[in-house]
């Protein structure tokens, strides 16, 4: 078929360009693990480690994506069937072609859902960190008060208050 010979340079740049999002996520992925401080807490471990499985995950998911545009793109939509009797050529829906094109959008909905519950991870993992650090300098705010020593004068600026 020309529309399926006419499409292979296009989605042979598309499938090069996912798989090399994929390749540069990947080495992220290794980059960032590397990196990370081998002393964090129970609850920070276990985040990295969650998040390092789904960040694997949409690594996988990509190249499963790159590699199913690459080969479906390649798959006749229609085969030829021969039939006794007919007057023409008759044809019927390629398989083939249907089961990897739902199994592109499938990794394609699935690389979504992944982003969005890594997305929403990383949300809450910032949000308890911030709550952490507001409580840390809400105490040392409260330590350093508790140490201050009063002014003599019974004012900031050296002068007596005014009574009202």
């Amino acid at each position: 078929m020309r529309g399926a010979e006419s499409l292979a340079p296009a989605s042979l740049a598309l499938a090069l360009a996912i798989a090399a999002v994929a390749l540069g996520l990947g080495i992220h992925l290794g980059w960032d693990r590397s990196n990370r401080d081998p002393d964090l807490s129970e609850i920070d471990r276990r985040h990295f480690f969650s998040q390092d499985l789904r960040r694997a995950l949409g690594v996988a998911l990509l190249t499963l994506l790159a590699l199913g545009v690459y080969v479906g793109s390649r798959v006749p939509e229609l085969i030829p069937v021969e039939s006794p009797g007919a007057g023409g050529p008759l044809v019927r829906p390629n398989a083939r072609f249907l089961a990897v094109w739902l199994g592109v959008f499938a990794s394609l909905i699935a690389t979504i859902v992944v982003a969005l519950a890594d997305w929403s991870a990383t949300r809450k993992y910032a949000r308890r960190h911030r709550r952490e650090m507001d409580q840390s300098r809400s105490e040392l705010v409260r330590e350093v008060l508790s140490h201050r020593s009063p002014d003599p004068a019974g004012g900031s600026n050296g002068r007596p208050l005014d009574p009202l």
